[in-house]
């Protein structure tokens, strides 16, 4: 378009965009393999080269196959999905042999919603990797760069946070939209850290990456020299950059040395577990759980696939149910997907009467799959009390469902929720769509 056209004289040319095509979908191959457990789940998972799953998910990592795992339904059962394009990869060397093939697809023969949602997964891990490599660490949906112990706070251009949300564009392009935040300053923890742990009379708080977790640093450290230890950065470092050679500027060939300090004690929500020497410094309380999402959802582990185990005390062993329960939620499609909602296999709940309020007349009129799947994807809650006790808005509580991402894919701009002016009350417009679209339908169908 000529610039004539636009009234301030500006074109294309002179903008930015935060919009990016990743790839093109076109030739892409899929292939997932499953592998049934045991159905009463173990308190503590094997080690990484005893777990079929974890065992071929690293050595997919290895080979630069995308790949993304999760657990199934099922109970015990999970998933590995495989991606790529051109040529087949050699099976043999990546899959273990308890895996089984499922299935698989081609390009041809269609994406479909849940294979491109565990794609847009593998993707994010793949670009979480890459930002790790580049000194960023993950904070809920955030990536962030923490300064370094003795930078101050002035330049912050160079520590703007970003996180990205995929979709899909035309029939085959994924894209990317990125979006940029200003967090409040976040360190790395470093031995002085330790040292005033050890000292303070009060907690030392801490949050957890990558899924922003608080923490109370108890000052209790470990060393490369010990064994366990090791085990633990050895099993991490297959699936994430986690020694020395990860910070920028440094050889890829350095490691840590073995009495180099690797791993800390961090109490979370009353339950000790030991994290990797990575953490984050909220120096001077400077996080805001407003600024920095802090997941309940997701605890930390003591290995790649292992569970807290049981403590010797009664509220302790109460604490670890709790936290293990949280897990259940990221599994009913995994972890909290990249694209900052929750895909959910949940039973379907009553929708919300605010729902229909718009147009009460279209909740005889909608179809079930469409009831189905229009609801809260939190199986522990249905209810408007928890749109009411964080958010304003229920968009802001990272919560969606099928039908509404699907709508969000195809209409971008589309405002799915009002308020009516006089009450204040929450309205949605999905109703009034489908009597309108029932109503398109009609019409054209009777033009023919």
């Amino acid at each position: 378009m000529s610039s004539c056209f636009v009234p301030n004289g500006a074109s294309l040319e002179d903008c930015h965009s935060n919009l990016f095509c990743l790839a093109d979908l076109t030739g892409i191959k899929w292939k997932r393999f499953v592998w049934q457990g045991p159905t009463s789940a173990p308190i503590l998972f094997p080690v990484t080269e005893e777990d079929p799953i974890l065992c071929s998910f690293s050595r997919c990592l290895k080979a630069d196959v995308l790949s993304v795992w999760r657990r199934s339904q099922r109970q015990g059962r999970r998933e590995l999905w495989l991606f790529w394009w051109g040529d087949d990869p050699n099976f043999a060397d990546l899959i273990h042999h308890e895996l089984a093939a499922e299935d698989d697809g081609l390009w041809e023969n269609g994406l479909s919603y849940e294979c491109r949602t565990l794609l847009f997964k593998a993707i994010h891990n793949l670009l979480e990797r890459c930002l790790m490599n580049r000194s960023f660490v993950r904070i809920g949906k955030w990536f962030v760069k923490p300064y370094e112990k003795d930078e101050k706070p002035i330049n912050k251009s160079e520590h703007l946070s970003c996180a990205f949300t995929f979709f899909l564009h035309g029939e085959s392009n994924v894209c990317t939209s990125v979006e940029i935040n200003q967090h409040q300053p976040v360190y790395h923890l470093t031995e002085e850290h330790l040292t005033l742990a050890q000292q303070a009379s009060s907690p030392f708080q801490v949050i957890l990456s990558p899924f922003g977790l608080n923490g109370t640093l108890t000052g209790q450290s470990f060393k490369m020299s010990d064994p366990p230890t090791k085990k633990l950065i050895e099993e991490w470092n297959q699936f994430y950059p986690i020694g020395p050679s990860a910070k920028e500027g440094l050889s890829e060939d350095m490691d840590w040395e073995d009495d180099s300090l690797a791993s800390v004690e961090v109490l979370v929500d009353g339950s000790d577990a030991i994290g990797i020497f990575d953490l984050l410094d909220q120096e001077n309380e400077l996080v805001d759980p407003d600024i920095i999402n802090i997941s309940p959802n997701t605890s930390p582990v003591h290995s790649p696939g292992s569970h807290y185990h049981h403590g010797g005390d009664g509220s302790k062993g109460q604490s670890t149910d709790r936290m293990e329960s949280h897990e259940e939620v990221p599994n009913l499609l995994q972890q909290p997907l990249a694209l900052g909602y929750f895909v959910s296999t949940a039973k379907a709940g009553p929708l919300p009467d605010w729902f229909w309020s718009a147009c009460p007349q279209a909740q005889n009129q909608c179809p079930l799959f469409l009831k189905a799947s229009l609801h809260l994807h939190v199986s522990s809650v249905q209810s408007d009390e928890l749109l009411h006790s964080k958010h304003s808005h229920p968009l802001d509580s990272n919560q969606t469902s099928d039908v509404l991402r699907f709508v969000l894919e195809q209409y971008n701009a589309l405002s799915w929720l009002t308020c009516d002016p006089a009450t204040q009350d929450r309205r949605s417009c999905l109703p009034i769509h489908f009597v309108v679209l029932n109503q398109m339908y009609n019409f054209i169908m009777n033009m023919l």
